[in-house]
């Protein structure tokens, strides 16, 4: 393995040298102090890992990880810092950094290589499960399968940076919820009484967007198993009705012989939640929503032809499709590429927590599925949620010829409300 550390203080360099070659790893090391040092071994060599300080004399992690852009290097940026707060690492990940580990925790360095260096396979991996057929029109495909690779990568990133955040605001909440429980069974009713119920019921919002967090990065237990989403769909009817305003017509397009899946139906369930309430959300003078599911096929590969279920990211196979579709404003590409970000929000501020996608996208991540989003300004959004499929046709839900799950409705056709 070859590393390339940005560092002044020797005493740091050498401790981060003698973390990675722990345990006999064999590693080749340069150690520079300066942007333009930098500048000259990123382009003289190729190196599997880069380490930086958060802050150096003159420049910093930021202006590294503009320098390895500007070359476009896909090599993984670890920023190791003796005091990185949320705000840094926060710019620091979306800045294109992979992870960031402090100088008073070097035994997490280990670690954080190996993932890196597996992530890199898997993005290599990825890229070439997204390749185009070899045509020279294909350009402006290619520059969008990569921004997609890109774009995913942040996202991981994120998600382990929230999840280590989540973890430790979980045992702050759980010492809140303690002491609360037990001073409200000791308090007589009263102001003071009441004013303890209001630390308590703070704490569990904070447990639950708590939970959020843990579901975006696939830290949640989950229990998958053999699902049927037109079961899934039917059955959250009586929650779903009561988020659907009077002026937005429903519209179910259900596939007769639906494929199975295998998923935790209540992680599912809330998937499904917060795309309608998103999707609600958009139409607040009405308009329609509508829940297709469907059995699709992705097209390896080389194929003869073009799949029109191939969208980017999405490896060849049989999936099962749901997709939650709006007539709303739609969106822009800007407002596309942060949707599923944690926190990220176009509401109002006090409107919402900026959770709701980015649940949605740990979720399916989770599931072992894939997310694809088709908007535009004025065109509205349809949400394409693709889960592996398990099964062969459901022949034995259909009993002479006659679907044995809910009935297809006609295109166009509405669902009658109770």
């Amino acid at each position: 393995m070859r590393a390339l550390i940005v560092e002044d203080y020797e005493s740091d360099a050498k401790l981060l040298t003698r973390e990675l070659r722990r345990g006999g790893r064999d590693v080749e090391i340069q150690i520079v102090t300066t942007i333009a040092a930098t500048r000259t071994a990123l382009a003289a060599s190729t190196w599997d890992v880069i380490f930086t300080d958060w802050k150096l004399p003159g420049f910093g992690a930021l202006e590294i990880l503009g320098v390895v852009r500007e070359l476009g290097i896909e090599t993984p940026v670890i920023v190791v810092s003796g005091s990185v707060t949320d705000t840094h690492a926060v710019l620091a990940m979306r800045a294109g950094a992979r992870d960031f580990v402090l100088k008073d925790q070097m035994s997490l360095i280990g670690p954080a290589v190996e993932r890196e260096l597996r992530e890199v396979e898997l993005r290599a991996a990825r890229l070439r499960a997204a390749e185009p057929r070899r045509d020279p029109a294909d350009a402006v495909d290619a520059e969008r399968r990569e921004a997609h690779v890109r774009h995913l990568e942040i996202m991981d990133a994120l998600g382990r940076l929230s999840g280590a955040m989540a973890h430790d605001f979980n045992n702050i909440l759980c010492v809140i919820l303690s002491y609360s429980d037990t001073l409200l069974a000791l308090l007589e009713p009263g102001e003071l009484h009441d004013d303890v119920e209001q630390i308590h019921n703070a704490a569990n919002r904070g447990a639950a967007l708590t939970r959020q967090l843990l579901t975006f990065n696939r830290l949640q237990i989950v229990e998958p198993r053999e699902l049927d989403l037109n079961d899934v769909v039917i059955g959250m009817a009586s929650v779903l009705q009561p988020m659907i305003h009077s002026t937005i017509a429903l519209v179910s397009h259900p596939e007769p012989a639906l494929g199975q899946v295998r998923a935790d139906q209540g992680s599912i369930e809330q998937a499904i939640q917060n795309l309608v309430a998103n999707a609600c959300e958009a139409m607040p003078a009405g308009g329609t929503l509508t829940l297709d599911t469907e059995n699709v096929v992705v097209e390896p590969e080389g194929a003869a032809a073009h799949s029109p279920h191939a969208p980017l990211g999405v490896p060849a196979g049989r999936y099962v499709r749901l997709t939650v579709s709006d007539t709303g404003p739609g969106m822009d590409e800007t407002t596309q590429a942060r949707m599923f970000e944690p926190f990220f929000t176009t509401k109002p501020r006090g409107r919402g927590t900026g959770l709701g996608l980015a649940t949605v996208y740990g979720i399916v991540q989770q599931g072992g599925g894939y997310l694809w989003v088709e908007s535009a300004p004025g065109r509205g959004t349809a949400v394409q949620v693709y889960l592996p499929r398990i099964d062969a046709a459901v022949a034995s839900r259909v009993v002479n010829g006659v679907p044995q799950t809910a009935p297809r409705v006609p295109h166009g056709g509405t669902v009658p409300r109770p």
